[in-house]
């Protein structure tokens, strides 16, 4: 089975991420890997552990993507693809999709796993997109995932009645819930042979993608600004008698916190 899992960096959410004119401001950013990816990571491992399975990490950006993917490698991929090029500056999940399905058609992928959504945008489009461009079918916001004995996969998803299991043939595209379970940690033998190992980079021109099929052109959507959110405001404590708490809770909640009576 040849698996193909898509990396995103984004920028590291437990920083103080500071805003310059509705965008984020460059200085002291540190870049990870979505952490929803990792767990997609995870599950492709562990179809590789439970039988043969040849696994590619993929990531699209700058050369600093090159951490994400050797970490990838670390954790136990077998290779990995950088899709590098400038003109991907500014697309959206359509624009990604767009290339991956290009990207996947000439490789022959028996499964693509990315994460549900990525952490900086929350959009969980680009599983479901990629899934439409390349008519395959999906399976998404997964917990479990084991191959079947009569072929393809059995699969546990939340749903929004409750938890679903669903029998998925491949070819797949699938997205994984961080629910799904830690992924694991590098072990230093793996940090080592990443080390080692050629990371191919490719092109738009080299998967048969123009330009303009990408980036800003190419997308439908567009960040125009970015908030920071409201602080919380200071919260209130109150002690005493139960009988007084409660009518000074009441009283409170009525005039102060506008609750409707």
């Amino acid at each position: 089975m040849k698996i193909l899992v898509c990396l995103k960096q984004v920028v590291d959410v437990e920083l103080n991420i500071q805003l310059k004119d509705g965008q984020i401001a460059d200085q002291g950013l540190r870049y990870v890997i979505n952490a929803y990816d990792e767990s997609a990571l995870e599950a492709a491992l562990q179809l590789k552990d439970a039988a043969e399975a040849d696994v590619t990490v993929l990531s699209i950006g700058p050369d600093r993507v090159l951490e994400a993917l050797r970490k990838g490698l670390s954790m136990g991929a077998d290779r990995a693809i950088h899709l590098k090029d400038d003109a991907f500056n500014g697309s959206d999940s359509y624009a990604f999709a767009k290339a991956v399905s290009e990207l996947a058609k000439q490789r022959s992928y028996d499964l693509i796993i990315m994460g549900k959504q990525a952490q900086d945008t929350d959009a969980a489009q680009g599983g479901p997109m990629l899934a439409e461009f390349l008519d395959w079918p999906q399976a998404t916001n997964l917990i479990f995932v084991q191959r079947a004995p009569e072929g393809g996969l059995m699969v546990r998803r939340v749903g929004d009645e409750g938890k679903e299991v669903l029998s998925v043939q491949t070819p797949a595209v699938l997205t994984i819930s961080n629910d799904f379970g830690e992924a694991r940690i590098p072990t230093m033998k793996g940090i080592m042979g990443a080390k080692k190992k050629e990371i191919e980079t490719l092109s738009l021109s080299s998967i048969g993608v123009a330009a303009d099929a990408v980036g800003a052109t190419g997308s439908k959507t567009e960040i125009v600004n970015r908030e920071q959110p409201e602080g919380r405001k200071t919260g209130r404590k109150v002690t005493g008698e139960v009988g007084a708490i409660t009518r000074e809770l009441v009283n409170w909640l009525v005039n102060d916190g506008k609750l409707p009576v």
